[in-house]
């Protein structure tokens, strides 16, 4: 394991990349939809073609009232979309199956990115200062774990 892979490792486990504050100061709701529409469909696992491509499909369940909430894409080939709006989550594995695909992929989309911006191929070479001093620049320095931020104090 690199340098710094064990302190990686807890950044992924913990909520950091759970956080909608955190996912706000890595990029635009815009970007992440561009980025759904590149990965596998979460229902079948294709990337789809012949006018079937994968879409960002914007989930959410009855209790958000209709109103866009962002970050709320997941990658869906885009007929499987059309069923879904008719049929409903249901048949498709549920609100359940939804609420956690959609942690999945954009926490997954935040580990990336974020190890992007800040210039690096591996989070495992990245010291916890650099991620420390990102997250208080961006005022999301509170989400990160405990442990990690002790890292940043030494």
């Amino acid at each position: 394991m690199r340098e710094f892979g064990k302190l990686a490792n807890l950044l992924k486990i913990h909520t950091f990349f759970r956080s909608t504050m955190v996912w706000h100061e890595i990029a635009s709701d815009e970007h992440y939809k561009k980025w759904c529409s590149t990965r596998k469909c979460i229902i079948n696992n294709s990337l789809g073609g012949d006018g079937n491509q994968v879409v960002a499909f914007s989930y959410h369940n009855l209790n958000d009232d209709y109103h866009r909430v962002k970050y709320s894409s997941v990658p869906v080939l885009r007929l499987t979309a059309e069923s879904i709006l008719l049929k409903g989550v249901g048949e498709f594995g549920g609100d359940e199956f939804f609420r956690k695909a959609r942690i999945k992929c954009v926490s997954e989309w935040g580990w990336i990115h974020l190890k992007a911006r800040l210039g690096y191929e591996s989070w495992g070479d990245i010291p916890p200062s650099e991620v420390c001093e990102w997250a208080s620049d961006h005022n999301v320095f509170s989400y990160l774990p405990e442990s990690y931020k002790k890292e940043f104090v030494k």
